[in-house]
C-alpha cells in the first residue's frame, strides 16, 4: 500500500488556480472549443452527487468523465507529491479525452509530452 508522506499537494487556491491554468493552455493547444473543455473537481469535492458516486471509490490520481454533456475531470490531490505530478495529471487526462481508443503506451507518453511542451 502508498504511504502517504508530508510531500502532498494541498487543496489550496493556488493550487486550483495553478490548474485551471494548466486546463485552460493545454485546452487551448489542443483547440478544445470551451463547450468541450472539461470542469476540474478535486478529490470529489462540490461534485453533483450522482457524479460523485462515480468517484467516490477511485483510487486514481486523476480520470475523467466524459458524454452526454458532461465534461469532467477529478483530481485526487492527495496522491500528488508536486505541481509537477499535478501538471502531468492533467496533460494525461487530456490525452485521454482527446484520444478515447489510444491505450497507454510509447504513442500515449509520445503525445502527453508533446502537450505539455
Amino acid at each position: 500500500m502508498r504511504q502517504l508522506n508530508k510531500l502532498i499537494v494541498k487543496d489550496t487556491p493556488e493550487v486550483r488556480r495553478f490548474c485551471q491554468k494548466k486546463l485552460n493552455k493545454y485546452c487551448t493547444k489542443l483547440e478544445l472549443k470551451p463547450k468541450h473543455t472539461p470542469d476540474i473537481f478535486f478529490n470529489g469535492v462540490c461534485v453533483p452527487d450522482k457524479i460523485n458516486s462515480i468517484f467516490k471509490d477511485k483510487k486514481d490520481m486523476a480520470h475523467f468523465i466524459y458524454g452526454d454533456g458532461i465534461h469532467l475531470m477529478h483530481i485526487n490531490l492527495e496522491l500528488h507529491k508536486n505541481l509537477k505530478e499535478l501538471d502531468d495529471s492533467i496533460a494525461h487526462e487530456l490525452v485521454h479525452l482527446t484520444n478515447i481508443n489510444l491505450k497507454h503506451g510509447k504513442k500515449f507518453n509520445k503525445l502527453v509530452e508533446e502537450l505539455m511542451d
